[in-house]
């Protein structure tokens, strides 16, 4: 992802979470529909607050490169990425059960999400484990030691003859002792999966070692904060839709731990990650003629009048012939593509990207055309009810 910061005009994120919030205020605006005559940002950021204990559980960003003038069509290069995200181990977080049923709905693989889920660590996070690692763990029992040398002596035996050794009836020091020793211990090259070590080439063993420490690293726990940061410290333009939200989970939780109480630092702090941040809800709201800003519905219209010739980037075709709604990776491609329908279609794409003048206006949901402006103060606008 990091060679696609580099390679890309701007990129669009999104994400869904385990819940929004433990109040009924905030749920009650976001799920009966209903806007706000509160036409202030700071009220709604406090109420943001109360979402601490739920985390993002996917995560989808896309990255597009303009490939030319467009005609009928624009031409768009596009790599997407669509990643589970679960959290640190012995992590206690909360769901709400309305999420886990909308989730299911829309064919969120929780499997998929305990197998592959990638651990992000937020900056505390990360120095606790640092700290962590140069506290020197107990000395093994003698069984236990006993028990790995017997382990390693059958194993060799049965992955000798081709095959694989189960090592899940281990007890969990076993298994630890087991693992540190594993590639010492073992005269075959093994790949492990689900506790089962099997027989491997030379070359897959040395890719799933490579793998495997990679993610065990500090580096390897942070990929969403470190691509994130590249994005930022690059300038170019991070495409939400309706990310109110968004934004402040993914600072949150990848990056600070613990939001500030003062509205007007979360900001700062927000502006100073990401200097160029574009919202295409706030721009369908706010275009001469409004179309629905529902991210589906805009971009179904938006499409259909501006055509994107999508070009996939080599292994990153998994959206070519469409995806599921509320999938973080799809909705992130529809952000992006809406974007370049909305901005990119009928003037020079470079400019528009240069001169948007959407830039940092963040809208706040349910409310009526207030939106956070990170790149100054927020606007005041007139109470609907005077």
């Amino acid at each position: 992802m990091l060679e696609a910061v580099e390679w890309c005009d701007y990129c669009s994120i999104d994400m869904e979470m385990t819940g929004l919030s433990k109040s009924d205020r905030q749920l009650a605006s976001k799920t009966k529909g209903k806007l706000s005559l509160d036409n202030k940002v700071e009220p709604r950021y406090k109420d943001a607050l109360d979402s601490d204990g739920f985390l993002v559980c996917q995560f989808g960003i896309s990255f597009f490169k303009l490939a030319g003038p467009a005609n009928r069509s624009l031409p768009l290069k596009c790599r997407a990425f669509n990643m589970y995200i679960m959290p640190p181990k012995n992590a206690r977080f909360m769901v709400h059960s309305w999420v886990l049923t909308f989730l299911q709905q829309n064919h969120f693989d929780f499997n998929e999400w305990v197998r592959t889920g990638v651990t992000s660590l937020s900056v505390p996070e990360q120095k606790a484990l640092e700290a962590m690692e140069t506290v020197p763990g107990p000395d093994p029992y003698p069984d236990d030691l006993a028990e790995v040398a017997a382990f390693f002596a059958t194993a060799n035996a049965e992955l000798a003859q081709g095959r694989p050794v189960f090592m899940g009836h281990l007890n969990n020091w076993a298994r630890r002792l087991v693992w540190k020793g594993m590639r010492e211990g073992l005269a075959v090259p093994v790949v492990v999966d689900n506790h089962m070590l099997k027989p491997a080439s030379p070359e897959e063993a040395a890719a799933f070692w490579e793998r495997r420490d990679f993610e065990r690293s500090i580096r390897g726990m942070i990929g969403v904060r470190e691509v994130m940061t590249a994005v930022g410290a690059s300038g170019k333009p991070v495409v939400t839709h309706n990310g109110f939200l968004d934004l402040l989970f993914l600072l949150r939780q990848f990056f600070v731990g613990t939001l500030p109480s003062v509205y007007t630092e979360y900001k700062r702090l927000l502006a100073d990650l990401l200097p160029c941040v574009v919202d295409t809800k706030y721009i369908t709201a706010n275009l001469p003629v409004p179309i629905r800003s529902q991210l589906g519905d805009a971009y179904s219209t938006s499409i259909k009048a501006h055509p994107i010739d999508v070009q996939w980037a080599e292994g990153h075709d998994r959206y070519v012939n469409g995806g599921h709604p509320h999938e973080a990776g799809y909705d992130a491609l529809m952000t992006g593509l809406l974007f370049a329908a909305l901005k990119l279609h009928n003037s020079d794409p470079a400019m528009a990207l240069a001169s948007c003048g959407e830039v940092n206006r963040v809208p706040i949901y349910g409310t009526v055309r207030t939106y956070m402006n990170l790149a100054g103060e927020d606007p005041v606008l007139p109470d609907p009810r005077d």
